[in-house]
């Protein structure tokens, strides 16, 4: 009974390890404002959305928004997050320290006008390896979406290596989960089991042998 008790938690582990997490994005929405212009929304270096940490080593007022009415905006019917960028890198972590999946995020110039910003991220995965990938926003206005997919994310860093600023929105991401097993790895929990379930046959089951022996 223990026996079969240890299998079917083993084998509910790998089941739960291969369902997909759904995706969450973070829309920066809380800081929609009627109005026109580009606003503070912090006179620190931190800011927080969504259960995400932004940290800028722009420390004073490194983080804004245009506000809703403002034709700047790329996101008209809300908000977007703008890094005052100066070619200096903007960090972005887990609120609680976790390690997650990034899907993809939009991207804009400053301005909405569909100028060329080139940005360079830097993936810091939680085995410790790193990823650098430079990105150009393209020349059409409005929001780009830039499929991403990086697994296993301890944090991420992104910048503007032209020294231009660019809107930020619509960060897609998923709780980390484990990979999911290979088929040669199902194909060995299943003889895994099939041998326990001989073991426990044989148990139950005294051989004729040994019934005739007694």
């Amino acid at each position: 009974m223990k026996i079969w008790t240890a299998a079917a938690a083993t084998l509910a582990a790998l089941i739960l390890s291969t369902q997909a997490s759904a995706a969450t994005v973070v829309t920066f929405d809380e800081f929609t404002q009627a109005g026109t212009g580009l606003r503070d929304l912090t006179a620190s270096g931190t800011l927080e959305s969504g259960g995400f940490v932004f940290q800028s080593v722009q420390v004073n007022n490194g983080f804004k928004s245009w506000r809703m009415n403002d034709a700047q905006n790329a996101d008209p019917d809300g908000a977007t997050l703008v890094h005052n960028w100066a070619n200096t890198f903007m960090t972005v972590s887990r609120s609680d320290g976790s390690i997650f999946d990034l899907v993809s995020l939009d991207l804009a110039d400053l301005s909405n006008a569909g100028g060329r910003v080139s940005n360079l991220f830097e993936f810091n995965f939680a085995d410790g390896s790193k990823e650098a990938f430079n990105f150009g926003t393209d020349t059409a206005k409005g929001l780009e979406t830039l499929m991403l997919n990086r697994k296993g994310l301890k944090s991420f860093a992104l910048k503007s290596t032209n020294s231009g600023w660019t809107q930020l929105d619509n960060l897609t991401w998923s709780e980390h989960v484990a990979a999911v097993p290979e088929p040669g790895a199902w194909a060995m929990m299943i003889l895994g089991f099939a041998t326990i379930g001989s073991a426990l046959r044989r148990r139950r089951n005294p051989s004729l042998a040994s019934l005739s022996a007694a």
